[in-house]
């Protein structure tokens, strides 16, 4: 790959052990409540130009909403969405992959690609920001970007809470 399919990205906190142990909880201990505090420390590493038109999220895979009976980025894409004042979409259908977290970085692209499509043929807004829990090697947003992009999509920044 050359480049990445989207145009920014910002993460509002580097993965450490204390950032690692707040993503955890979040995702496999259910608190739910978590993802308001996670979108008010993205929304401020967010830069005031963007000019994104809507939010969505990466969508977690059907068997992690099964396991956890949420959907992690959505709940965090919807609260950031609510801060910002704009509209939170679910554009991308799930995708079917393994797990991420124990794989190296070939076989994450491996296993997204081509993971993701869009809902819809054609988007409603052009301008997107799409939102993700971590960034470890930028296979998911690179992934969920190029579905993105070829539903239409001309402007995509991504945010993830922390960056590995």
């Amino acid at each position: 790959m050359e480049r990445f399919p989207f145009d920014a990205c910002v993460s509002a906190v580097h993965f450490t052990g204390a950032t690692g142990q707040i993503v955890r909880v979040f995702k496999d201990q259910g608190e739910q409540r978590l993802a308001c505090d996670l979108a008010n420390i993205m929304c401020r590493a967010l830069p005031p130009d963007w000019g994104f038109k809507a939010v969505t999220f990466v969508p977690a895979t059907l068997s992690a909403l099964r396991y956890r009976g949420y959907d992690h980025a959505e709940l965090i894409g919807k609260a950031l969405a609510s801060l910002l004042e704009v509209e939170c979409v679910s554009v991308l259908d799930r995708p079917r992959t393994r797990d991420q977290r124990k794989l190296g970085a070939a076989a994450r692209m491996a296993n997204l690609a081509g993971g993701f499509s869009p809902k819809v043929r054609e988007l409603e807004y052009d301008s997107w920001l799409l939102v993700d829990d971590v960034f470890t090697t930028g296979a998911t947003l690179c992934a969920a970007s190029q579905a993105l992009r070829n539903a239409g999509a001309r402007q995509i920044d991504c945010v993830s809470f922390a960056r590995v």
